[in-house]
């Protein structure tokens, strides 16, 4: 697959937080969330949805360690994978303070749409663009 990388600081908001102090489980789907969007900006550019776009159709999340307040996060994204129809993200929320130890690591699988909502194959540029 490609050796392109989205990488991303992220600034823990306040809100994540649950009453224990760290980062609610379910926020760590809007990390994986903001790295797709920047995967996808930065190597893609303008994405048109009214031509083409993706839903998310399987999500796994694999928690190493909490992420709290002062955590200093960045999201890595990367495509580690293509189907016929579908693709899939691979996330790392790296600690920037301890490396070899990530806070969470987990894949997305978004399956490609065309502009009335159904399933299309993936195209051959796109195919080229992440491999």
């Amino acid at each position: 697959m490609s050796e392109s990388v989205s990488r991303i600081s992220l600034q823990i908001r306040f809100k994540d937080l649950d009453s224990v102090g760290h980062v609610n489980n379910a926020i760590h789907l809007t990390y994986f969330e903001m790295g797709r969007v920047d995967y996808i900006t930065r190597f893609f550019g303008n994405f048109d949805p009214s031509n083409a776009g993706f839903v998310i159709v399987h999500s796994e999340v694999d928690y190493k360690k909490p992420i709290y307040l002062n955590s200093r996060v960045e999201i890595v994204t990367k495509i580690t994978g293509v189907g016929t129809t579908s693709f899939t993200f691979s996330h790392m929320l790296e600690d920037l303070d301890a490396p070899r130890f990530p806070f969470a690591e987990g894949n997305t699988v978004g399956v490609l749409l065309d502009g009335s909502g159904k399933k299309m194959k993936v195209p051959e540029e796109f195919r080229k663009l992440i491999s």
